[in-house]
């Protein structure tokens, strides 16, 4: 299987948005009830947009999307709008200070950051123990005792079948042996396996995996060309 490809080195990404899209059966009821039923599963769109880019940037875009031969390969994508958790957006509050991996202008909200995450995690080292379908979250081990995570923090893991991501819905702490349940949509899947844990829950730019559907690369003689795309999750079957 091939392996999917990762963002430049300094992505430079100006603007990110990543939104759920559900496929779903509605059907409205008379006296306002209604019935809503999912048909697959909800998956992430994402849509990017860079500053102006330098020649060889903007060159190191183009041959990536290059790769992507249309759709037939895929991408790594995090929500720039969210790197890591936002408790620890201050590098006063991580061991690994956001100026080492990333540097925000908070100006122009840019992100110049590695692709895919480095450094050592001030919140701790965060790998998921359980996993309960029924209520929509997973339990959290490796945290650095009162680690903080808030509503719109993003996290990713590999589940044994496939690379999942997801969005957390409420505040949670880790207790004093590191340890938190934290509530997560999409849901997590039946699919994980006990085999499959403890795996690592990576929370500093947590990728998912996404087909192109669309992008824009003009090339122009001088420097200054943005890059734009827009790409779909897809689940597909791991090796892992």
């Amino acid at each position: 299987m091939t392996d999917p490809l990762a963002l430049p080195t300094r992505p430079r990404i100006k603007a990110s948005r990543f939104s759920l899209t559900r496929q779903q059966a509605f059907n409205p009821m008379r006296g306002g009830h209604h019935q809503a039923v999912d048909l697959g599963e909800a998956l992430w769109r994402c849509e990017f947009e860079t500053t102006d880019l330098p020649r060889d940037e903007g060159g190191a875009w183009r041959a990536l999307l290059a790769r992507t031969r249309g759709n037939q390969r895929t991408m790594l994508l995090f929500d720039a709008a969210r790197p890591r958790p936002i408790a620890y957006h201050s590098t006063a509050k991580t061991a690994a200070p956001l100026a080492s991996s990333s540097t925000i202008k908070a100006s122009s909200a840019v992100i110049l950051a590695s692709a895919v995450g480095d450094g050592v995690a001030g919140w701790g080292a965060p790998q998921i123990v359980e996993v309960d379908r029924t209520n929509g979250r997973v339990r959290l081990t490796g945290l650095v005792a009162g680690a903080t995570i808030s509503p719109g923090d993003m996290g990713a893991w590999q589940d044994g079948y496939a690379r999942r991501l997801h969005i957390i819905l409420e505040a949670a702490t880790a207790d004093a042996a590191g340890e938190a349940w934290v509530s997560v949509e999409p849901v997590p899947p039946t699919t994980a396996s006990a085999g499959a844990l403890p795996t690592a829950f990576a929370m500093e730019k947590a990728c998912g995996e996404f087909v192109v559907m669309a992008s824009d690369a003009p090339f122009a003689a001088q420097p200054g060309i943005s890059v734009t795309l827009q790409a779909l999750q897809i689940i597909k079957r791991s090796a892992a």
